[in-house]
Formats: C-alpha cells, structure tokens, sequence
C-alpha cells in the first residue's frame, strides 16, 4: 500500500460527511463523482480502515489516500483453426466476435503468431498480416499473408477482383430468384450477388432464406446493406435490421465458407471451403421442428 496524501481532520462543522470532506480539501477528487468512486473504491481510508460515504468524521480523524495495486490482466490469446499454410500464405476460421486488426488483445493480427508459424522465406513478415476484412461479427476465412511480397501481391489480387468470396446467411424473408444487388454505397459502386440455397417457415420468423452470397466489391458492410436493401436483412444483423424477432446471444448468421485463388507464388489453383457454422444448421433444425410441430395439431 503506497500512501498518496494524509489529512488530519480539524474543522468546526458540527457534523462532516466524508464525502463533503473529500470534496472539499483534496484537490483530485472535487467532485461528487469522482469522491465518491474514490471512497467506494477503497482510495481513502478513515483511521486506516474504509467507511462508507455518507459516514461522519470527527476531528482528529486520519484521512489517508492510498494507490492500489491493480492486479495485471493476462493477455487474452486466441488460437485460431488453420484450413492452409505454406511458407508464403496461410488460410484461418476466425470466430465470429474476433476484430481482424490492430495490435489490441485479442485481435487476429495480435494472435496470428500463435496459430501460424513464421516464414523461412527472406522477405518474411515477423508478423503474419491478414490482407482482407471480416467484420467482427462474421466468421471464417481469412487470408494471412507471411511474406512482404505475398502481401503486396495479393493487395492487387484484391484489387484486380482475382479472389472469390463466398458467404453463407440466412435471411429474413423469402429468396427464390438469383439476383444480383449494384445500389451504390457512401456514393461508390457496389455489386453483390444472392443465391437461393433453401427456403423454410418459421412459426417465430415467417420465412426464412438459407442463400450464397458474392461480394463483387469490397465496401464496409456491403453483404449487410445489401440484404437489408433487399427487404431480406441478416438473422441477427442488429445494425441494418429493424426485425423486433432478432435472436438474442447468437450472433450474425454471417460466414465466409469459400475462397478461390491463384497463389500468388506457386500459381496453383487454392480452392477451401468450410461446412456452415453449426449455429447455422442448428438453428435451422430447430425452427423446422417447431414448424412441424405446430402443424401437426
């Protein structure tokens, strides 16, 4: 316990709060707010021991403020599950809930290490970077890039549209045609292209639509805006979906499954793709059996 500041109380109110105290005669805590926190918190003690706010103080009484050792936060890691790797690129399922970059705990570009090893190559990264976005609330393929001219190489990849993304969602509402979506966004042309994959009836939601999505362009949230546009938003979309039957804790029912490319040094043809998330089929199943079960009566 380190010892900030010491007070010896001497005033000549009949009756002092500690709080009344604390606001005024010492300096870093002036305010109800911050006084209050600071007692509540454990900084300012009475006679060595913490009393509540509201609590009088008499003259004579030692007020002492203190530093509390906080304990250190571990750094929270995150593996992820690698569907590719060679010494140039590498090909993980990111969780949905987990933000792509930045060098904060938990992000992909501050764990990447733990899950793909470091390139031989002489233009290696000494650290993996994910050369794409997914929104937070999206899962599944990301592609790092492990060396410097893999990164810069798939850069124009993505910019020549030489790489394809396919999402799976399901959506609010009914999709039977395929259909491609070219509404601008932020005045910058779009292109997204929906392909039905399964319609079903909800008793909750009405219908429901299992589609592929194609992101022709690569805006902020196009496969989002899209859908809404289309009077067909996201499950669980709470940003572009004004649905009053969204479904609590489960998330966005948003995953890229798919990616299709040339590498950028071999020229071999690299073709993942992942199952849907289980949260996907399991939510499927389940309103298809409360249908069922609710015709059945």
């Amino acid at each position: 316990m380190k010892i900030i500041q010491q007070h010896i109380v001497s005033h000549s109110k009949d009756e002092y709060r500690l709080i009344e105290y604390v606001i005024d005669n010492i300096d870093d805590f002036n305010t109800r707010s911050s006084a209050k926190k600071a007692i509540k918190s454990g900084i300012i003690l009475v006679n060595n021991i913490q009393i509540r706010t509201t609590d009088t103080i008499q003259n004579g009484d030692s007020i002492t403020v203190i530093e509390i050792n906080k304990p250190i936060k571990e750094k929270k890691t995150v593996k992820f599950n690698v569907a590719y790797e060679d010494p140039y690129i590498a090909v993980i399922d990111k969780p949905a809930g987990v933000i792509v970059s930045g060098n904060t705990s938990g992000t992909v570009q501050s764990n990447i290490k733990e899950s793909v090893t470091i390139s031989d190559i002489p233009d290696a990264l000494s650290t993996p970077l994910p050369i794409h976005r997914l929104d937070k609330a999206t899962s599944g393929l990301l592609i790092i890039a492990k060396t410097k001219g893999c990164r810069v190489e798939l850069g124009n990849m993505l910019q020549n549209k030489s790489i394809t993304k396919k999402y799976r969602a399901i959506v609010h509402g009914l999709v039977t045609n395929h259909m491609h979506i070219k509404t601008d966004i932020d005045n910058k042309p779009c292109h997204s292209e929906i392909i039905p994959v399964e319609t079903i009836t909800s008793t909750i939601f009405g219908k429901l639509s299992v589609v592929d999505l194609y992101p022709h362009t690569g805006r902020t949230h196009q496969l989002r805006i899209h859908c809404s546009q289309n009077g067909t938003p996201i499950i669980g979309d709470t940003l572009y979906s004004d649905s009053d039957k969204r479904i609590k804790g489960k998330g966005l029912f948003l995953a890229a499954i798919e990616l299709k490319f040339k590498h950028p040094v071999t020229e071999k043809d690299i073709h993942i793709s992942l199952d849907q998330p289980n949260k996907f089929s399991s939510f499927l199943s389940r309103e298809k059996n409360r249908w069922d079960k609710y015709n059945k009566k």
